[in-house]
């Protein structure tokens, strides 16, 4: 008898059934242990996403930093200015 899931239906003997049996335990460890591995492959790709975002909030944060110190540098900037021209009307 061939053996494949055609037999299990048509199993003749206890010997086929207990093959189509096995089998099938042997296919679900399979596919357990390929869930497994999808689960962790996840796992680690979500890992490295995580990380890289974190990365990039750092850089952002950074770059916030480098704007808010240019704001203030232009301010400063902008009442020197204002400074200046006072001085200038004066003389």
């Amino acid at each position: 008898m061939e053996r494949s899931t055609d037999a299990s239906i048509d199993a003749k003997t206890g010997e086929d059934a207990a093959w189509f049996v096995d089998r099938t335990r042997k296919f679900k460890a399979e596919l357990d242990a390929l869930t497994v591995a999808r689960l962790k492959t996840s796992a680690d790709q979500y890992a490295a996403i995580t990380a890289g975002m974190r990365d990039s909030k750092k850089e952002l944060e950074d770059v916030v930093k480098d704007i808010e110190n240019m704001v203030k540098t232009a301010e400063i900037a902008s009442k020197v200015a204002a400074a200046f021209t006072k001085i200038i009307a004066l003389l």
